[in-house]
């Protein structure tokens, strides 16, 4: 049986790194999933462009290994965001993708967030100031616009159901996910039983 997958989704300096750190000291039975394209970058040394198909590659075959994968992960950034930047980047003419290999990349994205993905965890902008961290882009513009693309993949993908929205401070965002973890975990442990 896969293990449980939740994903933090949102644009630059939305709280994602900072939410995730805080899940992962309450739920020690979950791996983390640092973000794909920095894990990427740092590892392999791939050029950090969202619209490039070697990255977009690896970060889907990283993607589909940790959604098939046994153990319990929470994922900063998947198939949703990373989706969501690559048409962000499309529409401007900057992603090098082919259309075969954009549709390969979007259809098994879809079924990847749809499939294997069992939460999604969705932070707005304008809650906190954006803190430039040496790699995150702070553009206004770019982050109100990555913004509206994950909202039309959520509508596109079918996600709705899987999607919550936590708002407030780390505390409050954290107690307002454990309700729904917390019955995830129960239903994947009731389903164990059975």
């Amino acid at each position: 049986m896969k293990g449980i997958k939740i994903e933090l989704l949102g644009a630059a300096g939305v709280g994602k790194t900072t939410l995730l750190n805080a899940l992962a000291s309450e739920y020690p039975q979950f791996k983390i999933q640092t973000e794909s394209v920095r894990y990427i970058k740092n590892k392999y040394g791939i050029d950090f462009k969202s619209g490039d198909t070697d990255i977009q590659m690896a970060v889907l075959a990283l993607q589909l290994k940790y959604g098939n994968n046994p153990d319990n992960y929470l994922l900063d950034r998947s198939s949703t965001n990373s989706q969501a930047y690559i048409n962000y980047y499309k529409k401007r003419g900057e992603c090098n993708m082919t259309p075969a290999v954009y549709h390969f990349i979007y259809d098994e994205g879809k079924k990847n967030a749809q499939e294997n993905i069992d939460l999604i965890i969705y932070l707005k902008p304008g809650e906190f100031p954006i803190v430039e961290d040496g790699t995150r882009i702070t553009d206004p513009n770019y982050i109100k616009d990555t913004d509206e693309e994950m909202e039309s993949l959520i509508k596109e993908w079918n996600l709705e159901s899987k999607v919550i929205r936590p708002k407030g401070s780390v505390v409050e965002r954290v107690n307002f996910c454990k309700k729904y973890i917390d019955a995830i975990i129960d239903e994947r442990a009731h389903k164990t039983l059975m």
